[in-house]
């Protein structure tokens, strides 16, 4: 991956992972037609096809074993975990209640340290305490079957995307909402799961396979021609309309992969809105139980000061345990055949 697409896709990253915070906050902030920011979840896992495909492929493949490839995955994931879960407890010691604005529970934080999707308490959510970690289950669930079928060979690629593509088509227009997977319960466990896969697989074509900058700009336009006519003739589809929402922004991620270096300026907002992402997707629902402490200002003000304070903190704390831990293996790494060789 060169580093001009690392850039743009930071920034679809950074761009997706606001658009959630506005989809969530909608009521609170008043807002209308911000219902298709669900579908900014489905980018994400699609960002993470792309990336995965890139980076680990060849080195699957080539021999990378499942401890070895779940290391790398946690080394770079969990210290976020970490971080949102420790600032969970630290709300329910001070005896800040649940989130009125972003439904986020005083309860069930030990399931956040350890990503397990199992709910003791209400919301009906898998992750009460912080609901948006379902897909983050759901993106290392997925990560762990895409490293299994890889094994077998990338013929088996194909077939897994269209099995689990098929699944979420039919469990959205049955249910007719895309928004599935955060549900308390083993039946949404598994949907979470094949929402991830089939946005996660087209992600990996979208790295696997040649396409020119004009194929791209051709495919976004046709998928948002698409999603406009759909979304006025089809009244009544909701679940229709975002998953066309969500192909279109998939196209979009196309192109961008695709674009040439976005200059100087842009490629540092970009990586910096890339680097907030992950925080503040982690960060804005519990983050948002501290929202009736603050008075004085608009509420637009208000979110961004308390969850942007939260989410960028986070951002610092995040990046220097990540640092630390890859030091630490790189280090126990360089020990280790000394080691060997003094037994």
């Amino acid at each position: 991956m060169t580093s001009q697409r690392i850039e743009w896709l930071d920034l679809v990253r950074g761009l997706a992972a606001i658009a959630v915070v506005v989809f969530h906050y909608q009521a609170y902030l008043q807002v209308r037609h911000a219902g298709y920011g669900l579908t900014a979840v489905d980018i994400f896992f699609a960002l993470s096809g792309i990336v995965l495909a890139l980076k680990y492929t060849q080195a699957i493949e080539s021999g990378m074993g499942p401890l070895e490839f779940a290391g790398v995955r946690l080394r770079r994931l969990y210290p976020m975990v970490l971080v949102a879960g420790t600032f969970i407890v630290a709300l329910d010691l001070a005896g800040v209640p649940s989130g009125a604005s972003m439904p986020a529970a005083d309860t069930d934080a030990w399931a956040i340290f350890l990503v397990m999707p199992v709910s003791t308490g209400g919301m009906n959510s898998a992750f009460p305490a912080d609901p948006p970690m379902w897909s983050f289950w759901a993106e290392l669930a997925a990560n762990a079957v895409w490293f299994v079928v890889l094994k077998f060979g990338r013929r088996w690629m194909f077939p897994l995307g269209v099995a689990s593509m098929a699944i979420l088509i039919f469990a959205t227009l049955r249910a007719n909402n895309l928004n599935l997977g955060w549900e308390a319960g083993g039946l949404y466990r598994l949907i979470s799961v094949a929402r991830a896969l089939a946005w996660f697989s087209v992600g990996c074509a979208i790295a696997m396979r040649p396409s020119t900058l004009r194929m791209s700009a051709v495919m976004l336009v046709a998928a948002l021609t698409v999603f406009v006519v759909v979304a006025h003739f089809a009244g009544g589809r909701e679940g229709l309309n975002q998953f066309l929402c969500a192909t279109t922004g998939v196209a979009l991620l196309n192109l961008a992969y695709r674009l040439p270096s976005p200059g100087m300026a842009l490629g540092a907002i970009s990586r910096w809105l890339g680097m907030l992402s992950f925080p503040l997707y982690m960060m804005h629902a519990p983050a948002g139980r501290l929202l009736p402490y603050v008075h004085g200002l608009p509420r637009w003000a208000t979110l961004v000061l308390v969850v942007g304070a939260a989410a960028l903190a986070a951002t610092l704390v995040n990046e220097s345990l990540v640092d630390r831990v890859n030091r630490f293996y790189r280090e126990r790494r360089k020990a280790s055949p000394a080691r060997i060789g003094e037994g």
